[in-house]
């Protein structure tokens, strides 16, 4: 599936203009279905050159992964950073890794400075190695949908350790471990999480939330006419159809029944212990009209109180843009509320290859990041797909928690937040500076910087690599 040859297309290109859109004939609704690519032992040698590909060519890619379980979750909260990143490290060898979801979003500066094209892949793995489940690691993921017949019969095998399938052992200190991923990632590391809450500034940061905060505001941008991001899909041929697993991006519903209050719990972390069975809201959407409103009344309260305190000294009416605004409240509480297969793979095993970059998915507490890389040009066919066209293979959860889609969200909130925030990623300036290389820690009112320190050194492992990579003396 060469580049020159439009990957196999089938169809003819559309486009998916930011998440929402109607199709040209008359009366037939569109919604956005994102094709994720399943990978498998079964056809990872027909995928592999494609999903290559795509890598080489991506602006930035942005990874999620699913794991057998976390480990301690105290620990994995400890105040002290560097036992924070042992107690991720014992994770890392002790648990394994499920699924890999890669998003690739390559630049396509022909057709917009703010148009991508998006192509995703879910890779199942399987450890061959002895490893830790935790039941409620597994417990949740199949409530999600995660199949782990399929994992065992048709999971792609790997080892862990040095030149095995994993690209080095974790550095026992987090200062060369962040050494190393500076070298690893040399044009940064992007975490959404942190361009959520501290850039963005929304109320909640988890992916779910960032994702559908951002789809919804990028709808409006498009429909005021404003810079707004646009996403082109390939079109895959029907012989790959068994392999294709569409995810739906629907639209938000104009008029939203409110006949129930939305799960405080769920609102605040993306998460609730009760799941399915709890009797309030888990509807994402319902919880930002619930936000949004929250905060309308806020600033109509604070406008109140401004205008008479004004009235009383006798001041103009007008307000400076700084009295008007208000920064969102935000509602995450750190405690029990780790959600058990959303942490940081940030610290664990890198195996996402030795590009000089790559991205890694946004999680819940401990956040994975994003890293950006320079694309080179190819020319892909695009693809719309209409509601009728279902996923062949659905499942349950709407692929929330599913490493490869969720990649994609966590990819199409760095694309959003740089809409409006200065170079784009393959532009010769740094690609959203406040971000680069900043990783959001739980409990924590800064970020962990990626940066070589001058009293660390890069690990001996990945100085090997290296020079295999790049082939320096």
């Amino acid at each position: 599936m060469a580049a020159d040859s439009d990957d196999g297309a089938g169809s003819a290109p559309a486009v998916s203009d930011g998440g929402v859109s109607k199709s040209t004939k008359s009366g037939e609704e569109l919604v956005v279905l994102v094709p994720v690519v399943d990978v498998q032992s079964d056809n990872f040698k027909e995928m592999w050159p494609s999903l290559l590909l795509a890598i080489k060519t991506a602006s930035f890619v942005a990874v999620d992964t699913e794991l057998s379980g976390l480990g301690d979750r105290k620990s994995l909260l400890n105040q002290c950073i560097e036992e924070r990143y042992k107690a991720v490290c014992h994770a890392a060898r002790t648990r394994s890794v499920l699924s890999l979801g890669l998003a690739c979003f390559k630049q396509q500066p022909d057709k917009g400075e703010h148009s991508y094209l998006a192509q995703v892949f879910n890779l199942t793995l399987l450890c061959m190695e002895e490893y830790v489940i935790e039941p409620k690691s597994v417990q949740f993921l199949v409530q999600h949908g995660f199949n782990f017949n399929r994992q065992y019969a048709q999971g792609i095998p790997y080892h862990k350790g040095n030149d095995k399938n994993f690209y080095a052992h974790l550095p026992e200190s987090l200062g060369t471990f962040t050494a190393d991923l500076c070298e690893m990632f040399p044009a940064g590391i992007y975490d959404t999480k942190y361009a959520a809450e501290f850039h963005a500034r929304f109320v909640a940061s988890y992916l779910e939330y960032a994702f559908r905060k951002c789809e919804r505001e990028n709808g409006k941008q498009r429909a005021a006419g404003s810079p707004h991001l646009i996403l082109e899909f390939c079109s895959y041929p029907s012989s790959m159809r068994a392999h294709i697993d569409y995810r739906c991006c629907m639209p938000p519903a104009t008029h939203r029944p409110h006949s129930t209050s939305v799960c405080d719990n769920f609102s605040a972390y993306g998460w609730c212990p009760l799941g399915s069975q709890c009797p309030r809201s888990h509807d994402i959407d319902l919880i930002i009209d619930t936000d949004e409103t929250a905060m309308e009344d806020k600033r109509r309260r604070r406008r109140r109180r401004e205008k008479r305190r004004r009235a009383l000294l006798g001041l103009p009416g007008k307000q400076s843009s700084g009295e008007a605004e208000d920064g969102p409240s935000m509602k995450q509480v750190c405690g029990d509320g780790l959600k058990s297969e959303e942490i940081e793979q940030e610290v664990t095993e890198d195996e996402t290859s030795n590009q000089p970059g790559s991205e890694q998915g946004h999680k819940n507490d401990l956040e994975m990041g994003l890293k950006a890389t320079r694309p080179e040009t190819t020319d892909m066919a695009t693809l719309e797909v209409p509601e009728s066209q279902a996923s062949p293979n659905p499942v349950p959860g709407d692929g929330l928690h599913r490493a490869g889609f969720d990649a994609f969200m966590t990819g199409y909130v760095m694309a959003y937040v740089g809409v409006n925030q200065g170079p784009q990623p393959c532009s010769s300036g740094l690609w959203l500076p406040e971000c680069h290389n900043k990783v959001y820690l739980s409990g924590k009112a800064v970020p962990l910087t990626v940066a070589k320190s001058q009293f660390s050194r890069s690990s001996k492992a990945h100085n090997q690599k290296m020079k295999l990579a790049w082939g320096s003396s």
